[in-house]
């Protein structure tokens, strides 16, 4: 038996398409009445995987993951950087890290100080190094879940950014209870760098996301290091880029 995957959140761009149409990927998610403690399949028909879960918020999870993984590769003319990003005055934030690190926390903090909303899994790098917005819904995990509650940003009383946006902070933070904000900052290519290890890259578009790296990062400020509390570093992302931003108006004498 088919299940109903109205709840599903497609990628940002999808569009219907011919049914003739060639298709690159098959996934399909099943109910099974005799299934067990995980009734539901997700399958990815081409490459024979098989995912066993437990409810249908758990096996939409996992449909949306693998579309957008595949998206990510598949990309021709994009970079996928496993990131959260916002927009803060005309530059992006990007935030890199797996999952679990935390990126859709401070995204969220971020949106409710009133940064415009990019993307909480990818930051979208065309080959300029410009930050296009991929503005999936929210993942908003509660302790100890598996899976996040989505959300549209709009219920954080945020918008999404309409336009791609030049880098200003690229920030690989470790979230560390109890901590303070301790950073460091990185090198142009050290950044670019570590930018491509969180990447979803693929042979054939090589050039396209070693060029996309360095150019995002050209006019950025890279840092590393822990972070505590949500707030404390959005308050300190916040005053960096607004320090970037107050420098074109500068003289030098």
């Amino acid at each position: 038996m088919r299940c109903d995957i109205e709840s599903c959140s497609l990628p940002p761009g999808w569009e219907s398409v011919d049914p003739s149409t060639e298709i690159d990927r098959v996934f399909s998610i099943w109910f099974l009445q005799d299934g067990g403690e995980r009734p539901y399949r997700v399958i990815e028909h081409q490459l024979r995987r098989r995912y066993s879960l437990q409810n249908q918020v758990e096996a939409t999870a996992v449909l949306e993951d693998l579309i957008e993984q595949f998206q990510a590769i598949r990309s021709s003319n994009r970079l996928f950087v496993h990131a959260g990003a916002v927009g803060w005055k005309g530059r992006a934030i990007i935030l890199p890290g797996a999952s679990f690190a935390g990126k859709s926390t401070l995204v969220a903090s971020l949106v409710r100080r009133g940064a415009s909303y990019l993307s909480d899994e990818f930051a979208v790098l065309d080959s300029e190094g410009l930050v296009h917005p991929f503005p999936r819904q929210l993942s908003i995990r509660e302790r100890g879940a598996v899976s996040g509650r989505r959300c549209r940003v709009e219920e954080f009383g945020g918008v999404v950014e309409s336009s791609p946006l030049s880098v200003g902070i690229v920030a690989f933070l470790h979230y560390d209870q109890g901590s303070v904000w301790q950073v460091s900052e990185l090198s142009q290519g050290e950044g670019a760098l570590e930018l491509l290890r969180h990447a979803a890259r693929s042979p054939f578009k090589a050039a396209l996301c070693l060029r996309a790296a360095s150019s995002a990062v050209g006019h950025a400020q890279i840092l590393s290091g822990v972070r505590g509390d949500a707030d404390e570093a959005v308050d300190h992302l916040i005053e960096l880029v607004e320090f970037q931003n107050a420098l074109p108006s500068r003289k030098v004498v």
